[in-house]
């Protein structure tokens, strides 16, 4: 996932780590210069956490908004960059609503997929129109960046 986000130029731009459970990702992006970071888990109690790990990286409040949400359901952000290390059905369970959190230009990030689960969700990928950009494994791991299919980005916010 690292590596994924790496080859993203985020300087200035707004992110969201959807599951983000620690907050590793969104302290990340905020490092690599991202200007504003949604960091979404559905467990209320992992918020202080993620506060204080954003601390402990000396990354600055204002940046990193820690927000109780269930996936992309119900997100009221438009963001360059979605990411999200977390299991495969929950990622399926986010494409329908992926399109809406992105602006135009943007792409999401996934991973925490092992290579027996590529196929599956590759084909779920074409089923919501967004192409594949770069792909990355390590052992049995899998991750994607993804883009919408020309034609079918969203619109201006």
């Amino acid at each position: 996932m690292l590596e994924l986000m790496e080859s993203t130029p985020l300087e200035g731009k707004a992110v969201a780590d959807i599951g983000t459970g620690s907050g590793i990702l969104a302290i990340a992006a905020a490092r690599l210069g991202a200007r504003s970071v949604v960091a979404r888990d559905l467990d209320p109690a992992v918020m202080p956490e993620i506060q204080e790990n954003c601390r402990l990286n000396a990354v600055p409040p204002e940046v990193v908004t820690a927000e109780v949400g269930d996936l992309l359901k119900d997100f009221r952000h438009r963001v360059d960059l979605v990411v999200a290390n977390i299991l495969l059905e929950p990622l399926l369970t986010m494409l329908p609503h992926l399109r809406e959190a992105l602006l135009p230009g943007g792409r999401a990030i996934f991973s925490g997929m092992v290579q027996k689960e590529r196929e599956r969700f590759l084909e779920a990928l074409r089923e919501h129109r967004f192409d594949v950009q770069e792909e990355r494994s390590r052992g049995e791991w899998w991750g994607v960046a993804v883009a919408p299919e020309a034609g079918s980005e969203p619109s201006g916010a």
